[in-house]
């Protein structure tokens, strides 16, 4: 079903009664051609969403996440903080997901004097924050 979740009504989702498995990290491993520190390029990447790190308080990674294959650059991109990694088996398929409250970008271009894209948390209309659950091969 294509339609955004909320246009769903709550008695057409498809029942699950099985196990969640929750995750306080993931691993990314990715060819990186300007980093020849790895093995050919190729490296390692560890995204955290862990409720205590280091008994310091809690430790959620922001990420990219591919949302428009067409663009170039950052424009392919979403950025989001990771709250919590976890993954469930629905008739007999795997799904690891990520659940993200998503950020916007301040502009459209990188900021003048860091030369990075500046964000901020995203909100809607009624100023409440966008969470979402996304599956991790879009990370």
């Amino acid at each position: 079903d294509l339609r955004e979740l909320p246009a769903i009504p709550l008695a057409q989702l498809p029942r699950y009664d099985g196990q969640v498995r929750v995750f306080n990290s993931a691993s990314s491993r990715f060819y990186a051609p300007s980093d020849l520190s790895g093995v050919g390029g190729m490296c390692t990447e560890y995204i955290r969403a862990c409720p205590m790190w280091r008994n310091e308080g809690p430790r959620n990674d922001c990420i990219f996440v591919g949302t428009d294959p067409e663009a170039n650059g950052m424009r392919a991109y979403s950025v989001a903080r990771v709250l919590a990694f976890f993954s469930f088996n629905y008739k007999g398929v795997t799904y690891p997901c990520a659940a993200v409250r998503w950020f916007d970008t301040i502009g459209n271009e990188p900021d003048d004097d860091t030369g990075m894209w500046m964000v901020r948390p995203a909100h809607s209309a009624n100023n409440s924050p966008f969470f979402d659950v996304i599956h991790l091969d879009t990370i």
